[in-house]
């Protein structure tokens, strides 16, 4: 007798719920001439289920170094825009106000000199902050469109319908496997170091107290032999006597 799931793949009856991505191809030809691993491993990539196709982490990353290559233009800009009005304060108009205080200016050569640099400081005046403005204006509008475009791109990864695919148990037996591995290796280096000193460990580092060598041989006989006398004269013929503190 047919299996039930061969009559209803071969009169089509599955076809209203087939996924939206498969991991094995298309059958193609007559269903007679497939084997019946090809119906297990359809069966086996229609009931596991993942969230979604791709790479999403992927993408979110990609768009998430978009949105701060935004943010880092817009920056730049506003430097840009206050540089502009500090050069124009501190560079041209400041040093041109205090040339104002001199007075007596007898040379004409000086004073053309003196006309020309008021001159430019009318023009910087005029120009700096309406340029600085619209530097400031473009930054914004850039970082406005960044965040516009962040949020965007944010949705539509967020609604990506799901998809049918294989292998999330293996996938998260490895997964548990390499934790387990890590941190044992992780801990085994850890304790090595913390015992050797390298590294500070949590638990107090209890140092032993060893008992001193008790010494031996001809030479410390020699040496307990020597404290038991003390010289009573430096001169030559001075007499030697028992040494009261010697044990």
């Amino acid at each position: 007798m047919e299996p039930a799931i061969n009559r209803r793949l071969r009169s089509g009856s599955t076809s209203a719920h087939k996924p939206a991505f498969s991991m094995t191809p298309e059958p193609t030809g007559n269903p007679k001439t497939h084997s019946g691993s090809c119906y297990i491993v359809d069966i086996i990539v229609k009931s596991s289920r993942i969230t979604t196709a791709g790479n999403p982490s992927r993408d979110h990353m990609s768009n998430e170094r978009t949105a701060l290559a935004y943010i880092r233009t817009s920056l730049n800009l506003i430097i840009l825009a206050l540089l502009l009005l500090q050069l124009a304060k501190y560079v041209v108009i400041a040093p041109v106000t205090q040339i104002e205080t001199i007075q007596h200016l007898k040379d004409s050569y000086e004073k053309d000199i003196f006309n020309q640099l008021v001159s430019c400081r009318h023009t910087v005046e005029k120009f700096s902050r309406p340029i600085s403005a619209f530097i400031f204006s473009i930054s914004l509008s850039i970082l406005a469109t960044g965040t516009i475009r962040y949020i965007r791109i944010f949705q539509c990864l967020s609604n990506v319908p799901d998809i049918f695919e294989s292998g999330l148990p293996f996938q998260l037996l490895v997964f548990l496997g390499i934790v387990i591995i890590s941190s044992l290796f992780i801990g085994k280096v850890h304790g090595s170091l913390a015992r050797a000193g390298k590294v500070k460990s949590q638990t107090p580092k209890v140092e032993k107290q060893e008992k001193p060598k008790k010494p031996k041989g001809r030479a410390y006989k020699r040496l307990l032999y020597t404290k038991r006398f003390v010289n009573a004269a430096i001169t030559p013929g001075g007499k030697r006597k028992m040494n009261s503190n010697a044990k």
